[in-house]
């Protein structure tokens, strides 16, 4: 049985919303959620990427893919705070972390900080891996 993108984005979506400092529900981006930012707050979007699934040698299905976490903060607001929230989000996802029992943290990192529109944006890409029986 492989494991599905829902079970996926659901295991990692309740570790970051865990994360002390993330923006309320209002400030949240969900893929598929009509969703428009309010001048002046902070707010986060979420994109999951799946890759690939092949089998391994073990005959387990593995599945590989990219969850990234934008954090948007208004030009002008400190950008040391933003930093400082961006590396909670990449410290709570470190490599070998193991959620749900399932999914495996690879590796997470951040870009470079960049404006967009009266935004400063973060990104916290990060790299998961998750087995199932064939």
């Amino acid at each position: 049985m492989s494991t599905s993108n829902k079970e996926i984005r659901k295991a990692l979506r309740t570790k970051l919303v865990s994360i002390p400092g993330i923006p309320d529900e209002d400030n949240q981006a969900w893929q598929n959620k009509v969703f428009e930012p309010t001048d002046g707050t902070p707010w986060i979007r979420e994109t999951l990427l799946p890759s690939d699934e092949r089998m391994t040698a073990n005959n387990e299905k593995e599945a590989v893919g990219i969850y990234q976490i934008d954090y948007f903060v208004p030009i002008g607001e400190s950008v040391y705070d933003a930093e400082d929230l961006a590396d909670a989000i990449k410290n709570a996802f470190k490599p070998t972390t193991v959620l749900s029992g399932f999914l495996r943290i690879e590796r997470s990192r951040l870009l470079p900080g960049n404006t967009s529109g009266p935004w400063y944006k973060i990104s916290v890409v990060i790299d998961y891996k998750c087995f199932s029986t064939n």
